[in-house]
């Protein structure tokens, strides 16, 4: 056995190139049995040019799809004859040229890996010529598609794919788009339902973007539905550029939610005066719940005008449907030994007896 014995692969490489190519198919077939040997490219690229449009597709196909079962038939054929040849003369004695190291390699190995071995290198040279055919054709279709060998670290093109790019001059497109996400800001708080757009960006310098994907469309509106009276939300924006690359940025923000929202009217009254307290009851969750509120005042109402608290009104329990709302409105009389001062008047939320949320106003008592 020869040291510069041509390797299997690129001798079935080399019985692919056509005699007088005259079909884009005999191009690209001889364009993939050309990378053997001392072969003068230059013809052949020019030709690869030329036929550019024509080629292009059969290259892609080559380099993404690989060989068809003919071809690595004739390689496993052959790489099994080789093997059972080398056999039969290693039986008879050492075989000339090679090293005692080589002969014990060749004794160890079997059929079936020797086979596999060939055939892998076969069609990883025939994958890698379509890559440089690629980059001789140009265009942007083609350099698209080497600069996504090339960035994609589980494939056995990349590094055929980066030599290729680099032998035209491109530098190799290795960083993600950038995202911004200006709504919903990170942190921030919103009122439950509240209408509030997605406001986001991906921009990439490089090979373009090419998806830039969030729960909502830029410009719609975000989940701002609540699940109980703090919700927790993320909103996550995932792009792609053009070549493969990948980013992701995710905010979090919350959803308040209060059972109830109330005023009290008017705002400053006099002892021995009546106030109007409305509210309305929104539910905080997607089901129905039975709720009942219970509005208390706070002030100073007890003795030598101690600090104390007095329940204005109780509603029975209530059902409220999921995503809708309720209006309460009742009067209330304010004592005349009521001192003067501010006022807490609150509202607590039940739910099966248990407090779930209080939401309070201020009132003033002349």
């Amino acid at each position: 056995m020869r040291a510069n014995t041509i390797t299997l692969a690129c001798v079935l490489l080399l019985s692919l190139n056509a005699v007088g190519q005259t079909t884009p198919q005999e191009l690209v077939n001889a364009w993939l049995g050309a990378s053997c040997g001392n072969n003068d490219l230059s013809p052949l690229a020019s030709q690869l040019q030329a036929n550019g449009d024509a080629v292009l597709p059969l290259l892609i196909a080559a380099a993404t799809q690989g060989p068809d079962a003919e071809y690595v038939t004739q390689v496993s054929t052959a790489a099994g004859a080789s093997y059972d040849l080398l056999q039969s003369q290693l039986a008879t004695g050492p075989i000339r040229g090679l090293t005692n190291t080589q002969s014990n390699w060749l004794s160890a190995i079997t059929k079936d890996e020797i086979v596999s071995d060939q055939v892998n290198a076969a069609v990883l040279a025939y994958e890698s010529r379509a890559v440089g055919g690629l980059a001789v054709v140009g265009g942007d279709q083609a350099i698209k598609i080497l600069q996504q060998f090339a960035n994609d670290p589980s494939s056995p093109l990349q590094s055929a794919a980066q030599a290729a790019l680099a032998s035209i001059g491109i530098v190799l497109d290795t960083t993600p788009p950038a995202i911004n996400i200006t709504t919903p800001s990170s942190g921030a708080i919103y009122t439950a339902n509240q209408t509030l757009n997605a406001a986001y960006a991906c921009t990439d310098f490089g090979s373009g973007v090419a998806t830039c994907a969030a729960p909502v469309p830029n410009g719609t509106k975000i989940d701002t539905s609540p699940n109980g009276t703090s919700t927790v939300k993320t909103f996550t924006v995932n792009a792609i550029d053009a070549v493969g690359n990948a980013s992701s940025l995710k905010t979090t923000y919350t959803v308040s939610c209060h059972y109830i929202s109330f005023g009290v009217s008017p705002s400053t009254v006099s002892k021995g005066s009546t106030i109007k307290v409305t509210g309305t009851v929104v539910s905080c969750t997607p089901s129905s719940q039975t709720i009942s509120e219970k509005f208390t005042l706070t002030g100073p109402l007890g003795r030598n005008c101690a600090k104390t608290s007095a329940v204005m009104f109780a509603t029975p329990s209530f059902s409220i449907p999921g995503d809708t709302l309720r209006n309460i409105s009742f009067p209330f009389f304010i004592p005349k030994s009521a001192c003067s001062g501010t006022y807490t008047t609150s509202s607590t939320t039940l739910l099966g007896g248990t407090p779930i949320d209080t939401t309070s106003t201020t009132l003033t008592v002349q």
